[in-house]
């Protein structure tokens, strides 16, 4: 895939800011899933405290786990905690492996990394850079509250786990891409044109082809779907002239 011209990201605060995709079930993939993003967190945010870059659940009451979600956390060894994490209704399985299995400490100002996460009907695998980090297995199909909301930037209903720093290329596919597929995404550090490839049903490119109306952003879709977002809580001045 060709490299493209990618000028804005998002930038979150970590109090309240995030990014509404709404509950189009588009979004809702229950047989595969591809979640990929590109993160930067600032110098200075050592911290435990796990920051959300897109959910698709609600809180576990009754034995119920839908959705999914993935995440990041900054240990006191400077790695990379990340997560990925998938919901079948009655439980929730999770990839949850630090950098270090790699030799990729967080420990660079205002690194740009891009996590996905994957799951091809049988086996989870998550990403950091193009590499893997660990696989698991899920048994699916994934389950929704259908009336949920798909987040950018925190968990899902009446949670927080805000995410502090920019956010860049977030994407959604309803297939389980492939090893090969998802280091083409990576496309060694620089991000790439999604247009045409399977299974996107989700694409905001978190700058470019954004506009504001005086209070929010709205991010154009970029995929078929037309699952535009809105910005919640952020200014004018988050869209930022910094990218992968």
């Amino acid at each position: 895939t060709p490299a493209f011209d990618n000028t804005y990201s998002m930038a979150l605060d970590g109090v309240d800011d995030y990014v509404n995709c709404g509950a189009n079930s588009s979004l809702q993939p229950t047989t595969g899933i591809t979640l990929s993003t590109w993160f930067m967190i600032p110098t200075g945010s050592l911290h435990y405290s796990a920051d959300t870059l897109i959910s698709q659940d609600h809180i576990p009451y009754g034995g119920l786990y839908n959705g999914y979600y993935m995440e990041v956390t900054i240990g006191s060894n400077g790695y990379l905690y990340s997560k990925f994490s998938l919901g079948n209704g009655t439980a929730e399985t999770k990839v949850t492996k630090n950098t270090s299995s790699v030799g990729a400490p967080l420990d660079v100002a205002h690194t740009w990394y891009h996590l996905c996460g994957t799951w091809d009907g049988s086996d989870m695998t998550l990403y950091i850079n193009g590499v893997s980090l660990g696989t698991t297995a899920f048994s699916g199909p994934i389950t929704y509250d259908a009336s949920e909301e798909t987040f950018i930037g925190k968990r899902g209903h009446n949670q927080s786990d805000y995410f502090v720093g920019s956010i860049d290329e977030v994407s959604v596919f309803n297939v389980g891409k492939n090893a090969t597929e998802v280091a083409d995404i990576y496309n060694s550090g620089v991000p790439t044109d999604l247009t045409g490839e399977t299974g996107l049903a989700g694409w905001w490119r978190m700058g470019e082809e954004a506009t504001w109306n005086g209070s929010k952003w709205t991010l154009i879709d970029q995929s078929s779907s037309s699952n535009d977002a809105e910005s919640v809580n952020m200014v004018e001045a988050d869209r930022e002239s910094n990218t992968p």
